[in-house]
């Protein structure tokens, strides 16, 4: 600590494994007492350090970090945390900084949202898909897109057809893993999902189960019962439109299939 005037604590490790903290300030006071060397010098160090810091595993998301540290009531933001990889000691942290990684997230997420969504756009979307093609994971891309949605905007208005798109950006929400997977909202009434759970083809199926049995409700009686509506076409003749539906298109992307987005 004398020699590392910015060093805040120290991990105490047994085996790879944290099992405590040496806090500095504690610490130093022991020590600036008159007799304070004398008295600890030859204690073990267990005896000094924090026996239950928080130790968080590398791979802990965001999110889930900011929950756990906001429910650890004695916490400062000056307060170091210990990083571990499977167990492993791996490295420190501080709140502060990681305060401050947030909100420069929450401040990029927000510049790359979709303004009707708030969900990421391209952007996010591209870097997301290409770490996990760097770390060869095992994925899968599902592009989804609502059919006979224009005839629906053109009838009922923009602001009818933008509760369309708030309703299928919901059931996406719902359906995929909010650790694991990744909605982006990328214009319009197009989405990707990626998913990273093994079961994700279920989740679409519930996903399009969901949406059939909830989009009716956005028409008048009378155009649920006819099944659809009627609107002109791009050569001013009258056709009928079935009820907006949801097609979900899919790429199961392998470990090594695809080096790149552009393969």
């Amino acid at each position: 600590f004398y020699a590392a005037e910015n060093l805040t604590s120290i991990p105490v490790v047994k085996d790879t494994a944290p099992i405590g903290l040496v806090r500095r300030l504690p610490f130093m006071q022991l020590y600036a007492n008159r007799y304070g060397r004398e008295l600890y010098g030859k204690k073990p160090i267990m005896q000094f350090m924090d026996h239950h810091p928080l130790i968080v595993d590398k791979d802990l998301p965001l999110e889930k970090l900011s929950k756990l540290i906001i429910n650890e009531a004695e916490l400062h933001t000056n307060d170091d945390f210990i990083i571990t990889d499977n167990g492993r000691y791996s490295g420190m942290g501080t709140l502060l900084k990681l305060l401050q990684k947030i909100t420069d997230l929450q401040i990029r997420n927000a510049r790359y949202a979709n303004p009707l969504t708030l969900l990421p756009g391209t952007v996010p979307l591209n870097e997301r898909l290409d770490i996990l093609l760097e770390e060869k994971r095992h994925f899968a891309v599902c592009y989804c897109d609502l059919d006979n949605f224009k005839p629906f905007n053109d009838v009922y208005g923009y602001d009818k057809g933008d509760e369309v798109i708030k309703f299928l950006a919901q059931r996406l929400i719902e359906g995929c893993d909010k650790e694991l997977d990744f909605v982006s909202h990328i214009g319009g009434d197009d989405f990707i999902c990626v998913f990273l759970v093994p079961d994700w083809q279920e989740r679409c199926h519930a996903i399009l189960k969901g949406f059939e049995t909830g989009i009716a409700e956005f028409y008048e009686a009378d155009h649920q019962a006819a099944g659809g509506l009627s609107a002109e076409d791009r050569r001013g003749n009258k056709v009928f439109h079935p009820i907006i539906s949801l097609s979900i298109g899919d790429v199961e992307v392998l470990p090594g299939r695809f080096h790149t987005r552009y393969d």
